[in-house]
């Protein structure tokens, strides 16, 4: 049998020393039938200047405008699906790849026709000891997909493989037909949630699957705790928490509402009496998070208007 054609799609926005670092980690895999996209989300910098230059011979797809995770990500998967991938693997400009990374998940892969996605164990970069994201599920009372688990998770749930339901976006491998069969990322997230959307639409026709011996390092530039997370994080983690259940039942969808409503006032806090930063990016914060939950409302009423 030949050996499956992989795409990895790396999306640049005003960060090319980590897409350089995330390149070249790819670029010394062991998997050697292994392409590599890169998008440039309209960066401001000379990103593309700086990447035609040191990678001449990486294909690069620049992007007119900025639209996000989701949307600069799916340009990436159709090139890869225009030159017959089999299978596309999506991660974060801000990780780094284990050489036997993506022959991991490919292996894993192969062995298991009913695996869409896959995903390995993701380590902090500044703290490789301590897990990003791995054996990942869907906790419904906290409204989201939840990555490192609890103490027991983490030393138990994280060393052994196994089918799950819930994805991060920040590393996943995906075969070709999932995103032919149930179509891209949803782009009306731009970033935050839409691995979430993913992983839902995904389980209704094939298993999600984490392999612990598939490692890689992540920066994670949204932040690390509730006091120092960045305001495009803060924004789109509150408006989408509303968006993705919109499909749910109206007393989950109420329930969520609470849940989102209660956080974002935690968050205020934690922002207001624990962040050392200045009272004027405080508050941008601050106002970061409630225009999120403002939006996220107006667009659940706005859906409920139109339907």
């Amino acid at each position: 049998m030949s050996t499956p054609l992989v795409v990895a799609v790396v999306l640049n926005w005003n960060a090319v020393d980590e897409t350089i670092e995330c390149v070249n980690s790819l670029l010394n895999s062991s998997y050697k039938n292994l392409q590599i996209v890169i998008v440039d989300n309209f960066s401001t910098d000379d990103s593309v200047n700086i990447i035609k230059k040191i990678f001449p011979n990486i294909k690069l797809i620049c992007n007119n405008f900025n639209n996000g995770y989701a949307g600069g990500n799916n340009l990436g998967i159709k090139w890869a699906l225009s030159i017959n991938a089999d299978y596309i693997l999506i991660l974060n400009n801000d990780v780094t790849v284990d050489t036997s990374m993506v022959e991991n998940l490919v292996e894993k892969l192969d062995q298991n026709l009913n695996i869409g996605i896959i995903t390995g164990k993701v380590f902090y970069k500044d703290n490789p000891k301590r897990i990003f994201s791995g054996f990942g599920k869907f906790i419904w009372w906290r409204c989201s997909g939840v990555n490192r688990g609890t103490t027991f998770g983490r030393f138990y749930l994280h060393k052994r493989e196994g089918k799950v339901n819930y994805i991060s976006g920040v590393l996943f491998l995906a075969k070709s037909e999932v995103f032919k069969s149930l179509g891209l990322l949803d782009e009306k997230y731009f970033m935050y949630f839409e691995d979430l959307e993913f992983s839902f639409r995904v389980s209704k026709k094939y298993s999600l699957y984490y392999s612990p011996n598939a490692l890689a390092f992540h920066k994670s530039g949204g932040g690390t705790r509730w006091s120092n997370y960045s305001e495009i994080y803060l924004y789109y983690q509150t408006r989408n928490r509303l968006i993705v259940f919109e499909d749910k039942n109206i007393v989950y969808r109420i329930y969520v509402l609470f849940f989102t409503i209660l956080i974002t006032i935690a968050k205020s806090m934690a922002i207001l009496f624990t962040s050392k930063s200045e009272n004027s990016f405080k508050k941008k914060r601050i106002n970061a998070l409630w225009r999120g939950l403002k939006d996220g409302l107006f667009y659940n009423i706005s859906k409920k208007v139109l339907s």
